[in-house]
């Protein structure tokens, strides 16, 4: 997984997608099906941390500026 910890989050995107296509294929075995099932769900916990880690930087910059995000 130390790879994937230094993959960005738009390799990461673009890694899951390889892998949906290839499951969505159905040319997989059940163990590369597996096999890619599980890569597909750490990348999947890493976007989301990434995703997490810029959410909380986003809201301290607009605490520090005193200011609200629009929601909208």
């Amino acid at each position: 997984m130390s790879e994937k910890k230094d993959m960005s989050f738009e390799d990461a995107v673009e890694r899951i997608d390889e892998i949906i296509t290839r499951l969505s294929g159905g040319g997989a075995g059940l163990d590369e099906s597996m096999g890619l099932y599980c890569e597909g769900a750490e990348l999947l916990a890493h976007c989301e941390k990434k995703l997490d880690t810029a959410r909380l930087r986003t809201e301290k910059l607009f605490e520090a500026n005193g200011t609200e995000p629009d929601n909208d």
